[in-house]
Order: C-alpha cells, then sequence, then structure tokens
C-alpha cells in the first residue's frame, strides 16, 4: 500500500496568512482568487488590480511565505 499523504504541521499557519492576505486586498477592492492546492507550484492568489471601482487589467500572483 504506498503511504498516504500527510499534512504539514504549517498548514493552519498557512491558511490564516492567505486569509488575512485576502481581506487585506480584498479591504483595497482587489478581486482576489485562490489557486487551487493541485495547481499550487509557487503561487497561492491571483490578484485582479482595480482603479476607482474598475478592474484594470492588471494581475498580479502571490505567494505567500511564512517567516522562519
Amino acid at each position: 500500500m504506498p503511504p498516504r499523504k500527510r499534512l504539514r504541521n504549517t498548514k493552519a499557519t498557512e491558511r490564516a496568512g492567505v486569509n488575512a492576505l485576502r481581506d487585506f486586498l480584498e479591504a483595497r477592492d482587489c478581486v482576489v482568487q485562490e489557486v487551487d492546492t493541485a495547481n499550487d507550484f509557487g503561487k497561492d492568489l491571483l490578484v485582479d488590480l482595480t482603479e476607482d471601482h474598475e478592474i484594470t487589467g492588471q494581475t498580479i500572483a502571490i505567494q505567500v511565505e511564512l517567516p522562519p
């Protein structure tokens, strides 16, 4: 039987960091899409930037890292 996948010890802390950043960005009218963990290869969030409540067409990708 293959080994089972294990949760990382930092999973809850990582989720808290992603959630806090999403809240921060959405409070500033950014449109935030979380990258599905199955497709997470160095990006946690895709963010559409806005200006005067209009989407600008500019998008950034963010990797959330925890301090050591």
